[in-house]
């Protein structure tokens, strides 16, 4: 666009309001100029857009407002819009019918009566609303405008409330008894007078009233007493209930009473006669708390308090601990309680045994029967109880082994009898040995070995013996000679 034509287009801006009627050459072409209606602000033109086949040019004022602001402008002969300046042959250019835009609106509105902003004690009662209006071109510039109206915010009912009640009201009056002493002397009784007092409000209506009293009619006057009111000398007793100081009681007594009475004697005086009103003077409480209340002995229960027991528990069937063990140690809490008070007997509740006997205290399954995995732990835990121990025709209960010396003579023969505790079960085991079953060999007359297996609670365990016998030939028969056997048990296998 050359320099002269945008001179031009600013040059019509004083010009903007006044509309111009259509003008036509001496040609064949003809141009009309529509000029739209600008508030008067400082305007800026640009370019917004060339009508496809139109002979003027969109112009945009670039002024905010209500409506954008836009003016068509004429463009020189064969500068646009096509031979014969028409799109559509006729010598005519089309006015733009719609422009998109957005502004807000606002008007005043009034709360509700009785309310104001807020709530607010004596404020305002008007408050600004807006609205947005918005003008859309669905069908573009030469369509139909849409005008569409946002509603109007804030509402009164989200602006407006009730403002509280005042708590004072200038003017208002009350009555009220006022009560006076009786200062003539030997007068008895109340000098009561019926007031009237009116309401100020120096802080206003929401500050604190201010009471002023006015005229007052007498409704009771004070008079003389029929009889005499004050004897002096005259004495009485007054009592009062007194407590002993924390954590005592009464003589001290375990759960006794912590409150006493006391007794004190008041004596008269009539400084105003024997009309006038008595005045006393006070003897001491007594008795006194230290010489009444002590500190009882220490409680024989005491409410709440625990204690902790310990046991050893025991592994469920077919489980030990991680370290390889069937039991392992237990404890519980208990508590007391004191049914009878402090001063008798406790009663106790027990918890449950910690840890618990399961698998989670035990989580270790007991080991194969492979005696080389049983070893690689250490082996079960069992008990062995000996039972008897023979060697020959000499045997020993309770015990392992047995020894001597004797006159007799016998073949090589001896016995071992064991009780095993393994795993939860109880089993016993003997083993006999005979020359017929001995490992010691032939050629060894006087000894006679042998084991033999066994099992108690799952486990496989071998029990031996091995005995001496005196037999003919040792030393000179008839002569005392030694014998011995001893028994012994060993784990094979854990299950």
């Amino acid at each position: 666009m050359n320099t002269m034509f945008r001179v031009g287009l600013c040059a019509l801006a004083g010009l903007l309001a006044l509309p111009v009627a259509a003008q036509t050459s001496s040609g064949s072409t003809s141009t009309t100029t529509t000029v739209i209606t600008v508030p008067p602000r400082t305007m800026q033109s640009m370019p917004v857009a060339q009508t496809p086949g139109s002979d003027s040019t969109l112009w945009s004022t670039g002024i905010p407002g209500p409506i954008a602001s836009s003016i068509r402008i004429p463009l020189p002969a064969g500068s646009g819009g096509g031979s014969g300046g028409s799109s559509s042959g006729s010598g005519g250019s089309t006015a733009v019918t719609c422009i998109a835009s957005s502004s807000p609106q606002s008007q005043g509105a009034s709360c509700p009566a009785g309310q104001t902003v807020g709530g607010t004690p004596g404020g305002p009662t008007n408050f600004l609303q807006t609205q947005t209006v918005t003008t859309s071109c669905p069908g573009g510039s030469y369509g139909t405008a849409v005008v569409t109206k946002s509603a109007w915010l804030p509402t009164a009912s989200t602006s407006c409330s009730t403002p509280p009640s005042a708590t004072c009201v200038a003017g208002s009056t009350t009555t009220k008894n006022v009560t006076v002493a009786c200062s003539r002397p030997g007068y008895v009784g109340q000098h009561i007078k019926s007031c009237q007092f009116t309401t100020s409000c120096p802080s206003g209506a929401y500050g604190a009233p201010v009471s002023t009293q006015g005229a007052c009619t007498t409704i009771q006057q004070c008079t003389l007493p029929s009889a005499v009111t004050c004897v002096a000398g005259s004495t009485s007793t007054q009592s009062q209930f007194a407590s002993c100081p924390s954590g005592q009681t009464v003589s001290g007594t375990p759960g006794g009473a912590t409150t006493f009475t006391q007794t004190r004697t008041s004596t008269e005086t009539c400084p105003g006669g024997s009309y006038g009103t008595p005045t006393y003077t006070y003897g001491t409480w007594l008795p006194t708390a230290t010489t009444t209340c002590s500190t009882p002995p220490a409680p024989t229960c005491v409410a709440g308090s625990t204690s902790t027991q310990s046991q050893t528990g025991t592994c469920p069937a077919g489980f030990m601990t991680l370290s390889g063990s069937l039991t392992f140690a237990q404890t519980r809490t208990v508590t007391t309680s004191c049914p009878s008070g402090g001063y008798g007997s406790p009663s106790y509740s027990y918890g449950a045994w910690s840890p618990a006997s399961n698998t989670s205290t035990c989580p270790q399954p007991l080991p194969a029967t492979n005696p080389a995995i049983c070893a690689s732990h250490g082996g079960m835990p069992y008990t062995v109880t000996p039972v008897r121990i023979s060697s020959g025709s000499y045997s020993l209960a309770n015990a392992n082994s047995i020894r001597g010396t004797t006159s007799a003579r016998w073949a090589a023969v001896g016995s071992y009898s064991a009780t095993i505790n393994f795993n939860g079960s109880t089993g016993t085991i003997t083993a006999n040995c005979t020359r017929l079953n001995s490992t010691a060999g032939i050629s060894a007359t006087d000894t006679c070995d042998y084991s033999t297996t066994g099992s108690v609670g799952g486990g496989t365990f071998v029990i031996s013996v091995s005995a001496v016998s005196p037999v003919r030939g040792d030393w000179v028969y008839g002569t005392n000679a030694p014998y011995a056997a001893s028994g012994s048990v060993a784990q094979t296998a854990c299950k």
